[in-house]
């Protein structure tokens, strides 16, 4: 848990939008120093601007988070710069989907490399050093409420399942030490994640192209997909809703209560698929 901001230092990638974009302008107002990382040079620079007209001292690293190389470089830049992180957040994403039988092995290598594996490479390029600075430190792997629930919605919903896989068992292995840990799983959120996505889509060959007969094999339309970010929550409060499990020591940051019911009734499934599996025949 971290009590008092002040001073200390956040490093946020995908932090030039949406809610990266929300968090790092949520930890200046606490007073903290920020690194951002993104792979948008010209949106990062206007943050970074953002937040040097509130005084705030910052350092901006372009990463493409799917490069460990590259999220070495943003580590060893952020602790040659400031000296310490205290707050980590493994935040850029991307939501391409599409049927399994319609994705190509270069759809599931960028899923798994830009929302998964960019999240292995920032627990292992940072983690170390946040425990031997003996400060109170917390990372904050951003995955969604797909990562809890069932969705047809692959690779994306896989790719989130992975990361509260990997930070159910880092929040265990860390407990009594000064690092904590959450896991960001936010439902619909206004942000322009799919047209970000789309964007980056283009530029790797070999990755479906999110055509309207690609929404229609997932019983949706591009216009819904549209509405359902846009009626979203704010980001802001979805960073203010972050800070206050980092405060309290909140694991689970499910931001939208309303789909606890489709969490649950995953776990339902798992109990009555287990109870007739088991079930003595005799008392069937």
């Amino acid at each position: 848990m971290i009590k008092d901001f002040e001073g200390k230092v956040a490093v946020v990638t995908g932090a030039a939008n949406g809610i990266g974009r929300s968090l790092v302008h949520a930890f200046a107002k606490r007073g903290m120093k920020i690194v951002l990382a993104d792979i948008d040079k010209e949106a990062l620079e206007k943050v970074e601007q953002e937040l040097k007209d509130t005084g705030t001292e910052v350092i901006v690293q372009v990463t493409d988070v799917s490069k460990q190389e590259e999220v070495a470089t943003l580590a060893d830049t952020s602790y040659k710069h400031f000296g310490k992180v205290n707050v980590l957040c493994n935040n850029a994403g991307i939501c391409h989907s599409a049927p399994i039988r319609l994705l190509s092995l270069e759809d599931w290598n960028w899923a798994l490399n830009v929302n998964f594996r960019s999240v292995i490479y920032g627990v292992h390029f940072f983690l170390n050093r946040m425990l031997e600075s003996k400060e109170s430190c917390h990372i904050v792997n951003s995955s969604s409420d797909m990562g809890l629930t069932h969705s047809r919605l692959a690779p994306y919903s896989i790719t989130k399942h992975a990361i509260v896989a990997l930070s159910e068992t880092l929040v265990t292995e860390l407990n009594n030490t000064n690092v904590g840990v959450s896991v960001l799983c936010p439902g619909w959120v206004d942000t322009e994640l799919l047209e970000n996505t789309e964007t980056l889509g283009r530029q790797h060959s070999g990755v479906l192209e999110m055509t309207p007969e690609v929404f229609e094999s997932l019983n949706l339309t591009r216009e819904s997909i549209d509405n359902a970010f846009k009626s979203g929550l704010n980001p802001n409060i979805i960073a203010e809703k972050t800070i206050k499990a980092i405060e309290e020591g909140i694991f689970y940051i499910v931001t939208h209560p309303e789909e606890m019911q489709s969490i649950q009734a995953r776990f339902e499934r798992i109990q009555e698929d287990s109870m007739k599996l088991n079930r003595n025949k005799d008392n069937a």
